[in-house]
Parts: C-alpha cells; sequence; structure tokens
C-alpha cells in the first residue's frame, strides 16, 4: 500500500534540505536550474511504483520549477557491498535510502545533512513511531526521516518446547510418519508397533522416514 503524501512530502523535505544545505553532489544545470539526484527509483517492471514515484517527482518539480530531480535506478538500490565506497568516493546521490544500521555511520562521516529545521514543515512527522524517528536522530539533531519500518519476533512451539535440553534434529514434512529410534536408544519403548511397521515397509519401498530423534539444543 502506498503511503500517500507522507512520501511525497518526504522526498520534497530531503530534497530541499540537501540542496538548501549544499550537502552531496547537487549542482547547476546548463539551464540555471539546481540539480539533484536521487536512488532507489523502482525498476520499470514494479509498474505501480515506479508510476507514483515518477509522479512524486513530477509534482515536486511542478511546485519548485527551479529544481531538478535526476532519479537513478539501479538494483540493489542500495548495495551494501558499494555503499561505504560511494559514501568515500562523494558518488552517492544528494538523497539517498539507508537501512537503518547505517543511519550514525552515515552522520559520524559527515555525509548527511542536518535537517533539522525542516521536520516542522512535514505533518506527517509525529505520526512516525518515535523508536522509528530516534534512529536518524543524533545528539538532537534530525538527519533523516524514516520511509518504512518492520518488526522481528520469534515464535516458538511451547508444546515441542517441554524439555529445554533438546530439540528436533531436522524438520519433519506434513503428514510424514517419523522413523523409530535406533535399538537401544532410551526413546525405543516409546515407538509405538505402527511407526515400526510403516519405517519397515518405507525401507523396503527404497526411502526413508525423517528421524525425530532428538539432539542437545545449542543457543
Amino acid at each position: 500500500m502506498r503511503s500517500s503524501g507522507f512520501r511525497r512530502a518526504c522526498v520534497a523535505l530531503v530534497a530541499c534540505s540537501f540542496v538548501l544545505t549544499a550537502c552531496g553532489s547537487s549542482g547547476d544545470a546548463a539551464d540555471g536550474k539546481t540539480r539533484i539526484t536521487v536512488n532507489c527509483m523502482p525498476p520499470k517492471s514494479a509498474k505501480v511504483d515506479r508510476k507514483f514515484f515518477e509522479d512524486d517527482i513530477a509534482a515536486f518539480e511542478k511546485k519548485n520549477p527551479d529544481i531538478d530531480v535526476v532519479a537513478h535506478d539501479a538494483f540493489p538500490c542500495q548495495d551494501p557491498k558499494t555503499f561505504d565506497a560511494k559514501l568515500a568516493g562523494g558518488q552517492m546521490e544528494d538523497v539517498f535510502y539507508t537501512y537503518f544500521t547505517d543511519a550514525t555511520h552515515v552522520v559520524d562521516v559527515n555525509q548527511a545533512a542536518d535537517i533539522t529545521s525542516y521536520v516542522k514543515d512535514l505533518k506527517s512527522y509525529d505520526t512516525v513511531q518515535q523508536q522509528l524517528r530516534d534512529i536518524y536522530t543524533v545528539d538532537g539533531k534530525v538527519y533523516g526521516v524514516p520511509r518504512t519500518g518492520y518488526s522481528m519476533g520469534l515464535i516458538y512451539n511451547r508444546g515441542s518446547s517441554r524439555r529445554p535440553d533438546s530439540t528436533p534434529t531436522s524438520p519433519r514434512r506434513p503428514g510424514t510418519r517419523c522413523a523409530p529410534p535406533p535399538r537401544g536408544s532410551p526413546h525405543s519403548a516409546a515407538a509405538p508397533s505402527a511407526t515400526r511397521t510403516t519405517a519397515r515397509r518405507t525401507r523396503a519401498a527404497g526411502t526413508s522416514p525423517p528421524s525425530c530423534t532428538r539432539r542437545a539444543a545449542t543457543w
């Protein structure tokens, strides 16, 4: 889903800040306009997103006729292998995207402009979660605007985690039976006879069911 209005405001805010602070590689075009570059333009294969991106640029240029926005279409738009090299070599676009983990580094190497005074013009800025805004705020100054965010978590099966000292050796495919534990295993007595019979038949057919024996967990 497109974040209507907010992304356009972000682009306008950040673009203006880079131009006004003369940060990055922005320069004057032959027609007297100020030219700035923006990375992460959606590829042609993403027709809807690319159309939104182009419409945002057109709306910005109409409102700011003295600024020419040049978008760069590259995949991946931010390659960790070349990110630092582009920063060090002065090849980074005037307006660029970063991973959350790169924000402080970009500020530390003086490759981000202070846009604190422009944030007040972004009406939707206060609706962004505080923990996301804090990522691009260093020493009380704002250097970037978060466009998207995500959360990560760990989910575990409580029923299969009753024994904290063990974990399955491999995941089972849905609908498959487990091979019986090796003879003499402490689990062999609990193996139902039906499972053993099925295992013998399966091996006779030339295949082996997955093992459900357990090993010590490593965390």
